[in-house]
C-alpha cells in the first residue's frame, strides 16, 4: 500500500491533521504581532548633542567636525551625514544592510570618547538606533485647556496659565506612565519649556563692585559641586565621608560669597542678583485648532503588534487623564488626535475582505465549471487549511500579518486550488477509464503528483534570489514570499492527502463539469442539465485545440512561423508597455503635511502671526465638522455651510486655477513648437503640470478638517491637517486647501503631501538630490543653479534642506579689539561671557529642583526679550584696574548674515533639494530628466568637476534595487528551469516550458497599462515588479501538465502528433479551470481600492494580466514548439547515427497499470465532429 492509498484509506488520521493544523493556526493567528508594514531594517544610528544658544557655526566648528573625525572609520559605514543647527547638531550614520546594530552602537560609543574635550556647556552626545528621517509615530496626543484651573476645586501649584511651561511636568508625570505602555518603545514632547534656576545680573551693580562675569561665574561653580572626601576606619566598619555642596535652595544660590571688598565685607550673590526659578528661553511653539498645546508623540517598538500597543497606550491615556491630570484641577486633558491603527485597522480589513471575497469568486468559477456542489466543496476545503496553516507558518517563523503578507494569501487561495482541481479532475478522469474509486483516486493523484511537486517548487524556487536583496524594497518581498511559500506547501500537502480522500469517499457521482463523454439527460442531476451549454462549450474548445495541434503537425514551416511569431511579438510588445520605474507606492494616508519656508531670521512673534493667519483661513473647514454634542439643528447648520464652501472652492479651481494651468501648459507647448525649447527639456514640466491639472479636474472638494496642527521649531515651521475617519478617502483635497491657506504670507513657500506610508528621506519622498562640494560657496552656487534646473523641468519649486541656504538671517558679530581691550585690561573671554550673559544666559552648572537636575543659568537682569543691540553695547565691563567700561568700547560690532541651519555629507558642505512628484510621474523619469541636465551642466563647466550632484532618497534606493532585481530576476527564471531539468532529466523540455515567460511579462505590462488608465496612481514600482517574479513561477505550471501529460502519453506508446494533441485536449480543461479560478480569486486585489490596496494592486493586475494572455498564447506555443523540439531531436540524433529520440524518463514519469477502457481511450481521444486525424 503507498502513501497516497493509506492517506485514502486513513480518513480519520487526515481529518485529525486538517483540525490540528486549523487548531495550531488558530494559535498562531492570535499570537501574530500585526502592523501595516513588514519590519524593515534600516542600520541607521543617530548622535544628538545640545548646546544652548549656540550658533550652527559653533555646533559645526567645536562639535561636528570633531564627532565627524573620530566617526569616518566605523566599520560598515555607508554615509556619514550631519545636520547643524542654532544649539543642536543631529549627526546621522547610516550602516549597510545587515550590519550587527549592537556591535556598530558600541563602535560608535568608543569613537566617541576619543573625541576632545567639547566647550563646558555642550550636553553629553545621545546615542540613539533610530533614524530621524523616518520616525514613525503610531500616535499623536495633545495638551490642552479643556476647562479654566480651579473649576473641580483649589488648583495645585507649579501652573501659571502657559501650557508650554509644563514641559517638566509631562516629562516627570505623563512620560513614564505612556512609556509603561507594552510596546511603545518611547516617548517625545513636543512644545514644552524647561524649567532653568535663573541668577540674574544686575551688570551695572557687578561692574560698581569691580567685579567680572567670570569671578561671579566662577564662585558658583566652585560652590556648586559634592565631595567625596574618601573614607575613615571605625573598628570594623568604614565611613565614607562626603563634603556637599550643591545648591538645592536658591537661598543657597543667593548667600554665595563672590568676593571679599576692600574693608573684608563679603560680596554676596544677592548683593550684584536675584535669583527666580523659571523657565528657558521659547525656541518652540505648538497649536492645534487655533490654541496653544502641547504635543507628545508614542513611538512603537519593533516587531510589536501595532494594535496591541495601541490598545495599552490607550488604557495608559486614560490613566494620565483620571490619576494625573484631574487631581491637578488645572483643567487639562491630553487628547490623542492621530492614530495610525486606525488606516491599519482599515487596510487590513480590506486585505481581509479581498481574501473572503476572492474565494467567494472562485467558488463560483469552481461552481459553474464543475458544476457540482460537492466537487466544489472538496477543492475549497484546500483554502481555509492552506490559510489556517499560513498563519501557523508565520508564527513559527517569527513574522507578523501586514497588508503585504495578508496580500500573499489572497494570491495564493487563486494560484493554490489549482493543485487540488488537477487532482480532482485527474481522478475523475481515471473513473471514466472504468476504474473503481480508490484504484482511480491512486492512479489519478500518482499520475499527476510529479507535475504538482514541480509546479510548487516552480513557485517557491523563484523567491529564492530575492531572498539575497538586502536593499529595502527586497526586505518588503520576504513578507509576501515567505506568505507565499508556506501556502503554496500546504496547498501541497492538501493535494494528494485531503482531496483523494475526500472525493474517494463524498463524491460518488462525477460532476458534469468533468464529464468528457455527456451522457444521457436521465443520468444527470437538474442542475447538470441546466448547465449542461457550459459544459458542451468546454468540450468543443478542447476539441479545437485537439484539431489545432494535429494541423500544426503537419508541416514544420507553420510551426516554426507560429513560434518565432509569437515570441517576437511578446518581446515587441513588453519593450514597448514597458512604463518608467518607480520606487515605493505613496500611500493615502489620512494625513496631510507641509513644511514651510519662510524668510530667515523669523522671530518667533512673526512665526505666531503666521499661524494666526492660516488658521484664520483654515477655521471655517474646521468648525463646520460635526461634534459629538451638536444637536440635529447645528448639524444640518453646518452641512449646509459646508456645501457652499465647498461651492466656492470647486468654482474658484474651475474658473482661476484650471485655467491658469492650462495657459501655462499650453505656453509650454507653442514655445516647443516655435523651437524655443526642445522636447525633452519640455517634457518633465508637461508631466508635472498636467498631473497636477488632472489632480484638480477630478479632485472632489475638501472635507471638513477635523484636526489641524502647527509647530514652529527655530526656524522652522510645519503644519498639517486631517479630516474624519468617513472622509478618509478625501483627504487628498486637503492638499491644495492648505496650500492656498499660505498665500498671501510674504516671501513665504509651503510645500505639501499626503503623508506616505514609506519615509524614504526627511522630505517623505518624492526625487532629492544632494549637492555636495568643498567649500560652503560652491555649494551654494550649484544648488541655486540646480534649483533653476529643477523649476525650468518641473515647473515646481524645489524644497530646500537647508531652507533658505542661499540667504542667512541677520547676524550680528562681536569681534574683540584686542588693542583696545588690553589698554583697558579687559580679556576677551570677558567680552564673549558678557555677550552671552547678556543676551541668552550661560549655563553654569545643575540645580536641584524637585529630585530632578535643571540648569542653572547666569544672565542679565534685563529680560531677554528687551534686549536690543543698543543695550547690548552699553553693557558695562569691569577692569581690572578699577574702571567700568562699556562693551562697545573694547569691542567692534558688525552686522552680517549667516546660515540658520549647516548640512554636512561626509565632512562636507552639502544642500539637498527635493520636489514632489504629480500623480502620473515616475521616480525614474525625473531623475532621468535630472540627470540628463547635471550631465550636460557638467560638460560646459557650469558644475565644476569637484562639485558632486548625486541622487538621493526615493531615486538611490531605486537605482540599488534595479541593479539587484535585474539579476535576481534572471536567476530566478535560471534556477526554474534547472529545477525543471532535474525533474524531467532533461534539458529540452524545460526550455519549451520556460518559453512561456515572455508571454507572462507582456501579459502582466497590459494588465499593469489598463489598471494605470483607470488609476493613474498605480505605476510600475518595485512592489509590483515582485509580480513578474511571480509570473515565472506560475506560469510554468500550464505547460509543465502539458508537457508532463504529453511524455506519459509518449511513454504509453502513443504516436508523437496524437500524444501531445490529447495531452493539450485533456489538460485544456483543468488549465482554464486553474486560471479562472486564480483570477478571480486574485480580482479584488486589483478591482478594490481602499486602505492599503496602493500596495498590491500593481502587483495584482500584473500576475492578473500574465495569467490571462500567457494561459491563450501557451495553449499555442507549449505543444507547437515541444513537437517541433522532438522533431529537431529526431533530425539531430539520425545525422549523428544515434537512432530516433529515445521514450521520455526522469522523475516525473509514474508507471501505472492501464485498463482495457483507458487503452481503448488513449486509441481514440474524445470525441468530436470536427476532430482531425494525423495524415
Amino acid at each position: 500500500m503507498n502513501l497516497i492509498e493509506r492517506f485514502i484509506r486513513l480518513p480519520v488520521t487526515v481529518t485529525v491533521g486538517v483540525l490540528l493544523v486549523m487548531i495550531f493556526g488558530a494559535v498562531g493567528l492570535m499570537q501574530l504581532p500585526v502592523q501595516l508594514t513588514p519590519n524593515v531594517d534600516r542600520p541607521v544610528i543617530t548622535v544628538t548633542t545640545t548646546w544652548f544658544g549656540a550658533s550652527p557655526q559653533e555646533m559645526v566648528r567645536e562639535v561636528a567636525e570633531e564627532q565627524e573625525e573620530v566617526l569616518k572609520s566605523v566599520s560598515g559605514l555607508r554615509e556619514m551625514s550631519s545636520t547643524n543647527m542654532e544649539g543642536r547638531t543631529e549627526l546621522r550614520l547610516e550602516f549597510a544592510v545587515g550590519v550587527d546594530k549592537e556591535a556598530a552602537l558600541n563602535e560608535v560609543r568608543d569613537k566617541l570618547r576619543q573625541v576632545p574635550d567639547y566647550p563646558p556647556e555642550v550636553d553629553e552626545p545621545v546615542i540613539e538606533a533610530i533614524d530621524p528621517d523616518d520616525l514613525a509615530f503610531i500616535a499623536w496626543f495633545i495638551l490642552r485647556q479643556a476647562e479654566p484651573p480651579g473649576t473641580s476645586g483649589p488648583p495645585r501649584e507649579g501652573y501659571n496659565g502657559d501650557i508650554a511651561t509644563l514641559g517638566d511636568f509631562l516629562e516627570d508625570e505623563v512620560q513614564p506612565v505612556l512609556e509603561r505602555a507594552e510596546g511603545i518603545e518611547r516617548i517625545r514632547i513636543f512644545g514644552g519649556r524647561e524649567r532653568e534656576l535663573q541668577v540674574r545680573v544686575d551688570m551695572q551693580a557687578l561692574a560698581a563692585r569691580g567685579l567680572t562675569l567670570r569671578q561671579l561665574i566662577s564662585r558658583l561653580q566652585d560652590e556648586n559641586a559634592d565631595i567625596t572626601a574618601g573614607t575613615i576606619s571605625q573598628g570594623k566598619t568604614e565611613t565614607s565621608i562626603r563634603v556637599i555642596g550643591q545648591y538645592d535652595d536658591p537661598d543657597e544660590v543667593m548667600n554665595t560669597v563672590i568676593a571679599y571688598s576692600d574693608d573684608g565685607a563679603p560680596i554676596y550673590v544677592s548683593d550684584v542678583a536675584e535669583v527666580i526659578l523659571d523657565f528657558k528661553k521659547e525656541i518652540a511653539f505648538v497649536r492645534s485648532m487655533g490654541e496653544p498645546v502641547i504635543a507628545i508623540a508614542a513611538q512603537r517598538e519593533v516587531g510589536a503588534n501595532a494594535l496591541q500597543a495601541m490598545a495599552n497606550l490607550k488604557r495608559q491615556l486614560q490613566e494620565v487623564n483620571e490619576l494625573v491630570l484631574k487631581p491637578t484641577n488645572w483643567g487639562l486633558e491630553l487628547e490623542q488626535v492621530y492614530d495610525q491603527t486606525i488606516y491599519i485597522w482599515d487596510a487590513l480589513y480590506q486585505a481581509r475582505n479581498n481574501l473572503l471575497v476572492g474565494a467567494v469568486l472562485a467558488a463560483a468559477v469552481l461552481f459553474v465549471t464543475l458544476r457540482s456542489v460537492g466537487a466544489t466543496t472538496v477543492v475549497l476545503v484546500a483554502v481555509p487549511v492552506s490559510v489556517m496553516g499560513t498563519f501557523l507558518g508565520l508564527w513559527l517563523f517569527d513574522r507578523n500579518i501586514n497588508v503585504i503578507s495578508m496580500a500573499g494569501m489572497t494570491f495564493a487561495v487563486g494560484m493554490g486550488i489549482d493543485n487540488a482541481i488537477v487532482v480532482l479532475e485527474n481522478i475523475f478522469r481515471h473513473r471514466e477509464m472504468g476504474k473503481d474509486r480508490i484504484r482511480a483516486a491512486v492512479d489519478g493523484t500518482k499520475e499527476v503528483w510529479g507535475a504538482i511537486v514541480a509546479a510548487t517548487l516552480t513557485n517557491v524556487v523563484v523567491f529564492l534570489p530575492m531572498v539575497f536583496i538586502q536593499a529595502e524594497a527586497g526586505q518588503l518581498f520576504r513578507d509576501i514570499a515567505v506568505a507565499l511559500t508556506i501556502s503554496f506547501f500546504f496547498y501541497l500537502f492538501v493535494a494528494p492527502t485531503v482531496i483523494p480522500m475526500l472525493t474517494t469517499w463524498f463524491i460518488r457521482r462525477m460532476p458534469a463539469g468533468l464529464r468528457e463523454q455527456q451522457t444521457a439527460e436521465a443520468e444527470q442531476t437538474r442542475l447538470a442539465q441546466l448547465t449542461r451549454p457550459v459544459g458542451r462549450i468546454g468540450t468543443w474548445i478542447s476539441a479545437q485545440f485537439y484539431n489545432f495541434v494535429i494541423w500544426m503537425s503537419r508541416g514544420v514551416i507553420r510551426r516554426v512561423a507560429l513560434v518565432l511569431g509569437l515570441i517576437v511579438v511578446s518581446a515587441v510588445g513588453s519593450l514597448w508597455l514597458m512604463p518608467p520605474l518607480d520606487y515605493l507606492p505613496p500611500g493615502n494616508q489620512n494625513l496631510i503635511f507641509g513644511v514651510l519656508l519662510p524668510p530667515p531670521g523669523y522671530s518667533r512673534d512673526e512665526f505666531r502671526t503666521m499661524a494666526y493667519q492660516v488658521e484664520g483661513f483654515l477655521r471655517p473647514w474646521w468648525e463646520v465638522g460635526p461634534r459629538p454634542d451638536d444637536s440635529e439643528e447645528v448639524l444640518a447648520e453646518k452641512r449646509q455651510r459646508l456645501a457652499e464652501m465647498q461651492r466656492q472652492w470647486r468654482q474658484a479651481v474651475d474658473q482661476h486655477v484650471i485655467p491658469a494651468l492650462e495657459q501655462q501648459i499650453q505656453q509650454i507647448r507653442d514655445a516647443v513648437a516655435a523651437g524655443y525649447m526642445s522636447e525633452t527639456e519640455a517634457q518633465g514640466a508637461l508631466a508635472y503640470m498636467e498631473g497636477t491639472l488632472m489632480g484638480l479636474r477630478y479632485a472632489p472638494p475638501p472635507p471638513p478638517i477635523e484636526n489641524f496642527f502647527f509647530v514652529n521649531f527655530n526656524n522652522m515651521a510645519f503644519m498639517g491637517a486631517s479630516t474624519s475617519h468617513e472622509n478618509a478617502a478625501l483627504t487628498g483635497s486637503l492638499t491644495f486647501l492648505m496650500q492656498s491657506s499660505i498665500q498671501g504670507i510674504p516671501g513665504t513657500m509651503g510645500f505639501f503631501q499626503q503623508e506616505p506610508i514609506f519615509r524614504t528621506d526627511r522630505f517623505g519622498g518624492g526625487l532629492t538630490i544632494n549637492v555636495v562640494a568643498p567649500r560652503e560657496e560652491q555649494v551654494v552656487q550649484a544648488a541655486l543653479l540646480m534649483q533653476g534646473v529643477l523649476k525650468e523641468l518641473f515647473e515646481v519649486n524645489a524644497q530646500p534642506q537647508p531652507q533658505n541656504f542661499n540667504i542667512g538671517r541677520p547676524e550680528l558679530q562681536i569681534d574683540a579689539d584686542r588693542v583696545r581691550a588690553a589698554a583697558a585690561r579687559v580679556s576677551t573671554e570677558d567680552i564673549r561671557t558678557a555677550a552671552a550673559v547678556a543676551v541668552d544666559g550661560r549655563v553654569v552648572g545643575d540645580y536641584r529642583y524637585q529630585g530632578r537636575a535643571v540648569d542653572l543659568t547666569v544672565l542679565s537682569s534685563v529680560p531677554r526679550h528687551q534686549m536690543d543691540i543698543e543695550m547690548l553695547r552699553d553693557v558695562p565691563l569691569a577692569t581690572l584696574n578699577g574702571q567700568v567700561v562699556p562693551l562697545s568700547q573694547v569691542a567692534n560690532f558688525i552686522m552680517t548674515s549667516a546660515p540658520q541651519e549647516i548640512r554636512r555629507i561626509e565632512e562636507q558642505p552639502a544642500v539637498s533639494l527635493n520636489i514632489q512628484l504629480p500623480p502620473g510621474m515616475t521616480i525614474q523619469e525625473a531623475d532621468n530628466a535630472v540627470q540628463a541636465r547635471v550631465a550636460e551642466l557638467q560638460r560646459s563647466g557650469a558644475i565644476p568637476p569637484e562639485v558632486r550632484v548625486l541622487p538621493t532618497g526615493s531615486a538611490n534606493k531605486l537605482i540599488e534595487f534595479r541593479d539587484a532585481f535585474i539579476p535576481g530576476f534572471i536567476l530566478a527564471a535560471v534556477v526554474t528551469y534547472l529545477l525543471m531539468a532535474s525533474l524531467f532529466e532533461s534539458f529540452l523540455y524545460p526550455f519549451v516550458i520556460i518559453l512561456s515567460v515572455p508571454f507572462a511579462t507582456l501579459g502582466g505590462f497590459v494588465g499593469l497599462a489598463i489598471l494605470h488608465a483607470l488609476v493613474p496612481s498605480v505605476k510600475l514600482d518595485v512592489l509590483t515588479m515582485l509580480g513578474f517574479v511571480i509570473l515565472v513561477g506560475t506560469i510554468v505550471n500550464m505547460p509543465i501538465l502539458i508537457v508532463h501529460q504529453s511524455l506519459n502519453n509518449l511513454a504509453e506508446g502513443m504516436d508523437r502528433a496524437r500524444a501531445i494533441a490529447h495531452a493539450t485536449q485533456t489538460r485544456v480543461r483543468p488549465i482554464f479551470m486553474s486560471v479562472t479560478t486564480s483570477v478571480a480569486g486574485m480580482a479584488p486585489l486589483v478591482v478594490f481600492g481602499g486602505a492599503g490596496s496602493e500596495l498590491y494592486r500593481g502587483l495584482g493586475a500584473v500576475i492578473v494580466g500574465g495569467l490571462l494572455l500567457s494561459t491563450f498564447l501557451t495553449l499555442f506555443l507549449t505543444p507547437t514548439l515541444l513537437s517541433l523540439m522532438l522533431d529537431l531531436m529526431d533530425v539531430i540524433r539520425r545525422l549523428f547515427g544515434r537512432g530516433p529520440t529515445p521514450r521520455p524518463g526522469g522523475h516525473l514519469d509514474v508507471p501505472h497499470e492501464h485498463t482495457e477502457a483507458e487503452r481503448r481511450r488513449h486509441a481514440a481521444p474524445v470525441t468530436a465532429r470536427t476532430q482531425i486525424e494525423p495524415a
